[in-house]
């Protein structure tokens, strides 16, 4: 780190990483809705004037709600998938991590993986398929 400037700039990108990987659906949905709510306002503001009389040379504004509105939608939509994608992908954790337990697995302090008997796991095809996870 050269100075304080880039350690905040390296700290506010960490904590907009860890924002979003734990809470997508905010993260997302929020600006998501908010231009959803912006395009409907320009786009309302098009329909009023055009109905007037007086919308003839708008073009711009409805190009415009259409694209926050797209986007918008976008964003909502992908807040949704994401939400998803990281519940399963935290059940499947947490699934593995309750089979590495019932085989006899422990973590040592260091981190490692110790294994009680390697001959026996070698010799049992699905404690051999759970090994391949923590190689």
């Amino acid at each position: 780190m050269r100075n304080s400037a880039d350690y905040a700039k390296r700290s506010t990108l960490t904590i907009i990483r860890v924002f979003m990987i734990y809470k997508p659906m905010r993260f997302f949905a929020w600006p998501g809705i908010v231009l959803l709510i912006a395009g409907g306002i320009i786009g309302l503001r098009f329909l009023v004037l055009y109905v007037l009389g007086g919308g003839q040379g708008l073009v711009q504004s409805l190009i415009l709600a259409a694209i926050l509105i797209v986007v918008g939608t976008i964003l909502c939509i992908f807040s949704l998938i994401a939400a998803d994608l990281i519940a399963v992908n935290r059940r499947l954790l947490e699934e593995l991590q309750t089979r590495a337990r019932s085989l006899g697995r422990l973590s040592s302090p260091s981190g490692l993986i110790l294994i009680g008997d390697a001959a026996q796991v070698q010799s049992t095809p699905s404690k051999l398929s759970i090994c391949k996870y923590f190689a």
